[in-house]
């Protein structure tokens, strides 16, 4: 009689403990999956706008705007212009590097500036290693060549580079109909 007690006791309380895990498990999927969806969007709400800051419009020199109105084609695309340096090995590595990371070549491209080229229009000690400009050809950040400057090009790029017009999706009742 001991034992049937016993065994009883033993089955009311794994049922009683049964019934807390499974309110656990309720509140966990619908508190906590929201939450945690809401910390990871509103992370990447946090960056997007910090990078935006970081990338607000600047204004050009007149010696750069001549410069880049000469080298960069109005194509609607985010360019990168290199003013490449004599002897300057990390600024060439940086920007292949860059264009092996960007996949969208269709809204993205790199320009090289000579050295040749650039003579007389601006001197080599104003000047920066790398200019980004967007679609619109506004410059929006200049870069040195050094080790943290391809994390914040490619940072950069991820912002300023324009999704992809997805097409409409048709359904068949509608394109039959």
């Amino acid at each position: 009689m001991n034992e049937q007690k016993r065994a009883s006791a033993l089955f009311l309380l794994n049922l009683f403990l049964m019934k807390y895990i499974i309110a656990a498990a309720i509140v966990l999927v619908l508190v906590g999956a929201p939450l945690g969806s809401y910390l990871y969007l509103r992370k990447g709400f946090e960056y997007r706008l910090n990078a935006l800051e970081e990338l607000k419009p600047k204004t050009m020199e007149a010696s750069l705007k001549t410069l880049m109105d000469s080298m960069v084609p109005d194509n609607n695309k985010v360019s990168l212009v290199y003013m490449k340096r004599q002897g300057d090995d990390l600024g060439e590595s940086q920007l292949d590097a860059i264009d092996a990371k960007v996949v969208d070549t269709a809204s993205f491209q790199t320009i090289i500036v000579d050295r040749n080229f650039r003579d007389g229009l601006m001197p080599e000690q104003d000047m920066q290693t790398f200019y980004l400009l967007d679609t619109a050809g506004v410059l929006r950040a200049t870069y040195s060549a050094n080790e943290q400057t391809l994390k914040d090009i490619i940072r950069h790029l991820s912002v300023l580079i324009p999704m992809p017009k997805r097409k409409n999706i048709q359904l068949k009742r509608d394109v039959e109909g």
